[in-house]
C-alpha cells in the first residue's frame, strides 16, 4: 500500500494514497497496481477470459453427459453473453474510477443494478417467448449469473486485500 504523509496537519502520521469508499468492496482505484490502471485492466481481462474459458469446458462436458432435457437450448450462449457483459462492466468501472470516490460509488451501484435489471429483462423476455424452455433457461441463467457475480467479488476482494 502507497502511502504518503501529511506532516503538516500531523506529522508522522500515514495516510492511504487513493480515497477508500468502503461498503465491502467499493474501493476507487481497485483495479490498479503500481498507479497503472490499463494494465491491472488487462490482467483482470485476462483472468475474466481465463475463467470464461475454463467455465465453458466444464459446461460443455457437462452438455454432452447429461440428459438433453437438462440443459437450455441456449446452454452454449451463456458463457460468452457474461463473459461479454462483464468484460463491458469492468470496463465502465475503470472509467468511472476516474471520478472522485462518491461518483465512482454512484456509478458502481448505477451500473450493477442496471445489469441486473438487464439480465431479469433478458429472462423475463426469452421465458414469455419460449415457455417450453423457460424452467431451464432461468435455472441455468441463474447458475451463470452466480459463477460471474462470484468471480467479480472475489476480484474486487483480493484488490481491497492488496490495498491494505
Amino acid at each position: 500500500m502507497r502511502a504518503h504523509s501529511l506532516t503538516r496537519n500531523r506529522p508522522g502520521k500515514k495516510f492511504p494514497s487513493n480515497p477508500v469508499f468502503c461498503s465491502a468492496v467499493l474501493v476507487p482505484g481497485s483495479f490498479t497496481i503500481n498507479g497503472s490502471p490499463m494494465t491491472s485492466l488487462r490482467q483482470y481481462y485476462f483472468k475474466l477470459l481465463l475463467f470464461s474459458s475454463l467455465l465453458f469446458a466444464c459446461a460443455f462436458v457437462f452438455a454432452r453427459v447429461s440428459d438433453e432435457r437438462l440443459v437450455s437450448d441456449v446452454f452454449y450462449l451463456f458463457v460468452p453473453f457474461f463473459a461479454g457483459v462483464s468484460f463491458l462492466t469492468a470496463y465502465m468501472h475503470q472509467k468511472g474510477m476516474e471520478q472522485k470516490a462518491r461518483g465512482f460509488a454512484h456509478l458502481f451501484i448505477g451500473v450493477t443494478m442496471a445489469r441486473f435489471f438487464f439480465f431479469l429483462l433478458i429472462m423475463v423476455t426469452y421465458s414469455l417467448l419460449f415457455r417450453d424452455d423457460a424452467a431451464r433457461f432461468i435455472v441455468w441463467f441463474m447458475v451463470f449469473y452466480l459463477f460471474y457475480t462470484f468471480f467479480e467479488v472475489m476480484s474486487h476482494f483480493r484488490a481491497v486485500r492488496k490495498k491494505e
